[in-house]
């Protein structure tokens, strides 16, 4: 606890609370995120291979196509988790991980600047993100993560420092 200043945790206080909204009810209204659950559960019972009707009308694609990751996640946190507990760990995962990775970011460049990392909280709960557009979301913050390890290994650049920012900006 004493790594951390006073303003660091009002920060993550400011984050709790903006957070609050996703736990407040049982199911957080958005307009894909039925779908997303519908998916995950779909994914599941194909990889798994508990449900012979599922298996004859899907496979997996072995391609690897865009919009994945809100898939992948739902369906390993449906595993452990109902759905609705599963898509609020997701929402919370980006309505947290977006302001903490920026704050991240903005400290990396300019420290004196830190009160400016508050001005992205209320950005979290935008019209994409109600639209259910988990993937474009969660995108954000891999956005936000690539360009701040990129300047963190940018003097130190080898195979494995390559291979994790092709992973940032993969998925």
């Amino acid at each position: 606890l004493s790594r951390f200043s006073s303003n660091d945790l009002l920060f993550y206080l400011a984050v709790i609370l903006a957070a609050a909204p996703v736990w407040w009810f049982k199911f957080f209204g958005s307009l894909d995120g039925p779908a997303h659950l519908h998916n995950a559960n779909l994914l599941q019972l194909v990889v798994t291979g508990t449900n012979p009707v599922i298996d004859t009308f899907y496979k997996v694609n072995p391609v690897p196509v865009p919009n994945w990751l809100s898939h992948i996640i739902l369906s390993l946190l449906c595993f452990i988790f109902p759905g609705f507990l599963a898509e609020k760990m997701l929402l919370l995962l980006y309505v947290i991980g977006l302001p903490v990775i920026f704050r991240k970011l903005l400290i990396r460049f300019s420290p004196e600047n830190h009160l400016f990392s508050y001005l992205i909280i209320p950005f979290t709960y935008t019209f994409m993100f109600y639209l259910g557009l988990y993937n474009f979301c969660l995108s954000l913050i891999l956005f936000f993560a690539a360009i701040f390890y990129w300047f963190t290994m940018v003097d130190n650049i080898n195979t494995k420092n390559i291979f994790l920012m092709l992973l940032f900006v993969t998925f």
